[in-house]
């Protein structure tokens, strides 16, 4: 898989990166204010950072046997996701801070019951923020709607 920069003025494109060997990007956030791009690959369902400016890719390895591909850049900067913990499957918070530079699997349930697969897709369909900075989740399966509160990392049902 290669990342490709689109230049909307030339009407170009460049390749930025390569992804790690035998993997392609199933879904990318931007953050244009620091330059990165954050990918969560297939097969085998990696985080990686990219440094579109520089080409520069950090692979911080599989996210879990089932890698959400929904992710989100908050407004405080860090990127959110899910990984499903097989122990007991639930859906936990997935949280990279780019000023550390640090993955973390949080231990933060944020859905008890992932739902059904639908489309190939299970648990996390949707994130949303709204101009003034709020934040929404959408699930798949049973039509959840939540509130996300990436200050205290929690998520509270609306719907």
């Amino acid at each position: 898989g290669k990342i490709v920069k689109y230049d909307t003025k030339t009407d170009t494109t460049t390749v930025v990166a390569e992804l790690p060997k035998f993997c392609y990007s199933q879904s990318m956030v931007v953050d244009t204010k620091l330059g990165y791009a954050y990918v969560n690959t297939i097969p085998d369902n990696h985080f990686v950072l990219i440094n579109y400016n520089t080409g520069e890719v950090t692979d911080y390895g599989r996210i879990s046997e089932y890698g959400h591909h929904n992710m989100v850049v908050a407004p405080n900067g860090c990127v959110y996701g899910g990984w499903m913990d097989y122990y007991n499957k639930t859906l936990k918070l997935l949280k990279f801070d780019p000023t550390t530079k640090k993955l973390y699997h949080t231990d933060k349930t944020i859905l008890r019951d992932v739902g059904n697969k639908v489309a190939g897709n299970q648990g996390i369909d949707q994130w949303i923020i709204t101009k003034s900075g709020e934040m929404y989740v959408g699930t798949v399966s049973n039509s959840l709607f939540f509130h996300f509160d990436y200050i205290i990392n929690q998520m509270h049902e609306i719907i």
